[in-house]
């Protein structure tokens, strides 16, 4: 078997031109039936591009504008939230003072009224004390007199005269 290797090695020259004259009517068919297609197609597929380039970049500002406006509304609410612990807290403290207040008021009126009542138990206490020692002195002076002879007119004297020394008048 002989087989021509420098044949083989070259390209045939009517293969190439054959080859040649193909691509070149396949060019002229591309560029008479598809050329404006395809420009076309990729103008439309480039504007499709450019277009979702531009809308996701409007929702990443969009993404921003409310990540930031979402911040904000955060802090505002956290600034309330704050205002109203501190009110309550003050309104808090308010009533404590009202109520200790309250409660204050109620200690010294039901002091006033024990030191009362004590004053009133001291002084009835004190009355019946007196009219004990004075009706035991009356008893005393009933049987000391009861032996003794005297005279009626000398003992309204002397009896005034004690009711006189110590503020007994009727």
């Amino acid at each position: 078997m002989d087989i021509d290797i420098a044949n083989l090695l070259f390209p045939n020259i009517v293969t190439m031109i054959v080859q040649l004259l193909a691509t070149g009517v396949i060019f002229l068919m591309y560029r008479k039936y598809l050329n404006e297609p395809v420009q076309d197609y990729l103008e439309k597929r480039a504007d499709l591009i450019e277009s979702e380039v531009t809308e996701a970049q409007a929702l990443r500002i969009n993404a921003e504008q409310t990540s930031v406006k979402a911040l904000d509304e955060y802090q505002e609410a956290m600034e309330r939230i704050k205002t109203i612990e501190a009110d309550m807290i003050h309104d808090a403290q308010a009533r404590k003072k009202e109520i200790i207040a309250s409660a204050q008021v109620e200690i010294d009126r039901r002091e006033a009224q024990l030191e009362q009542d004590y004053q009133e138990e001291r002084e009835a206490l004190f009355n019946e004390a007196q009219q004990y020692v004075l009706e035991a002195a009356v008893e005393v002076n009933r049987k000391v007199l009861e032996d003794i002879q005297i005279d009626q007119a000398q003992m309204v004297k002397a009896l005034e005269k004690e009711m006189d020394s110590h503020d007994y008048k009727h």
